[in-house]
Formats: structure tokens, sequence, C-alpha cells
């Protein structure tokens, strides 16, 4: 495949920012926007039907910059980051939750790479910090360390994280599709499966990106995410189930997040797959032994095990 002729001063990156009650957070997010060292870009906001005063505080910033969109339905994530990609006109898409923000240099460093590399990359993904909203402490850092084909790991589970790190070539969501919408959680997981079906990824070390962890949020609902990944598992389950490994490892997280949010029995429902699946993935006895015990012992055991990476 040719390598893309990129001129820069056609050059543009959509910034796409959904919201729903954020408005404590977003003003944050866009500023770190507009505070980007790379300055050829449009931010489109997404109010997916706040009942603050969020449409009020994205006017205030007064920048032609952005263009405020709004939803007069809750759509959800998924349906509000696609309203963006349809309105965006950048060559590049850039993703960015309302709860997070960018570092200054996090979009000139992935235009320059993009700009460095061959048209058979599609996508650029980013390191990340991991902070606390309650109280703004560090709890890790997230370095990337896989690039290329990406497809047949991605099944087994999401390598990219966050869509706050991602930058994507618009060509290439045209040939994947947009976010399907009937996700109640994983959706950013799913995308980049598609993309990994027709494009490369890249990644840049640095943690360009402050991802904030949110008690009211998705990522920290268990049930909605035990849900998103078996909407992931019976999505692709002919390429999931064509390696039993993998296969034991998608059942095991299923069955972890039930029993996290207090389905005991759905649980040990997917613990068993991954079992008869693979019986020596060893990590599926202590987890099968704690969902048949006590909720408190399974918390403490479940944790000393990945301390451990066992």
């Amino acid at each position: 495949m040719p390598e893309e002729k990129i001129n820069s001063e056609r050059l543009l990156v959509s910034v796409i920012i959904p919201t729903h009650n954020r408005m404590k957070t977003i003003k944050r997010a866009i500023h770190s926007v507009l505070n980007q060292t790379y300055s050829n870009f449009e931010v489109i906001v997404i109010d997916d039907a706040s009942q603050d005063e969020t449409g009020n505080l994205v006017a205030s910033f007064d920048d032609d910059k952005i263009k405020y969109i709004r939803h007069e339905t809750n759509k959800g994530g998924a349906a509000a980051r696609n309203t963006g990609i349809r309105e965006s006109q950048g060559q590049y898409i850039a993703f960015l939750d309302s709860d997070d923000e960018w570092l200054p240099n996090k979009l000139k460093l992935q235009v320059e790479l993009f700009k460095r590399s061959s048209a058979d990359v599609g996508a650029i993904y980013t390191g990340l910090t991991v902070i606390s909203q309650d109280n703004n402490e560090i709890i890790n850092h997230r370095i990337p360390s896989v690039s290329g084909d990406l497809e047949p790991a991605l099944y087994a589970e999401n390598l990219i994280g966050p869509l706050s790190s991602l930058m994507v070539r618009r060509s290439c969501l045209g040939n994947s599709g947009f976010f399907d919408e009937r996700l109640p959680s994983c959706q950013d997981w799913d995308l980049c499966i598609r993309l990994a079906s027709v494009t490369h990824f890249l990644f840049i070390e640095d943690p360009l990106v402050n991802y904030y962890l949110n008690k009211d949020s998705i990522t920290a609902n268990p049930r909605a995410k035990a849900i998103g990944h078996e909407f992931i598992l019976n999505k692709y389950i002919g390429q999931i189930k064509s390696d039993r490994f993998v296969y034991a490892k998608q059942t095991l997280t299923i069955g972890h997040y039930f029993n996290l949010s207090g389905d005991r029995k759905t649980a040990v429902f997917y613990f068993l797959k991954a079992l008869f699946s693979y019986p020596l993935y060893l990590r599926i006895y202590p987890y099968l032994l704690g969902a048949l015990l006590t909720g408190p012992f399974y918390s403490r055991l479940t944790a000393f095990i990945r301390a451990l990476r066992f």
C-alpha cells in the first residue's frame, strides 16, 4: 500500500467529547484540548441530555473551535460518539472522555507519528496516568507495549485501554464501522477489535492522558462490565472459541465481574465454562473456590492473586 501523502496545511484533527452530567469535570477536559501545542483541530462536544448546566458551561468558552451538540434524550456514550463522528470534518479523530484530560503535547506527538508512518497504520494510542477523582492521587501509570496487527490479541483482552488515548484515521472508521450502540460497556474494546481487522496500531509510550477513576462511572460498575464482556464474547464467539485459552480467560473475567456484582450463580456458571475449556489455567481454581465461599473472602483472595500476577 503506498504511503499516504499528508499536507500539514490541511491536516485537521476532530476531537470528540461525549458528556452526560459532567459539568464539574468537562471544563478541565476542554481546557486540556485548547491548551494543546498542536492547533489545527476542532472540538465537538456532544451533550447526551445532561440535566445540569453543561450547555452554559461549554458556551462560556466562546471559542470558534468548539461545536456543541445536544441530544434531547439520553442515548448513551456510544451514540454520542457516533453523533460526533458524523458531525466531524477531520482527517483524524481523537476521543476524550469529559472527565479526563490531555497533556499539552498529546495531539502533536500523535500527528507527527502519523506523518512518519505508512498508510497501513490507522490508529495510535498512548500511555496514561490513572488518577483517583476523589483525591487526585496517582494510582498507576499504564504504558503500552504492543503494536502492529493486534486483532488476535484483542480477542483476549482490551490492550488499548480508555478511548481518551486513541487517535484514528477517519477512513479506518469508515471501514470498521462506528461504535456499537447496543453495548452497555466495552464499546471502546469492541471498536478496537474492528479497527484491528482493517488497520495496524502504533503507540506512544509517554503517559499523555490523565485518566480519572470515578465511583459513578460505568467502568466502576461490575454488572455493566460483566454484561459488556458477555456481549463481546457472544459477538466474536467464533474467533474467541477457536483458542481454548482465550475462551477460558474471557469466561473467567465475565464470571469475576458477575461475582463482584453479587450474582454468584452466574459467576460460578462462567467459572465452570472456563475450567472445562482450559483446565490448566490455574487462576480459575481460586476464583471458583472464592465464589463458592463468602463475598469478603472472594475479594481478598482475588486481590491477592492479582497482586501476585498469578
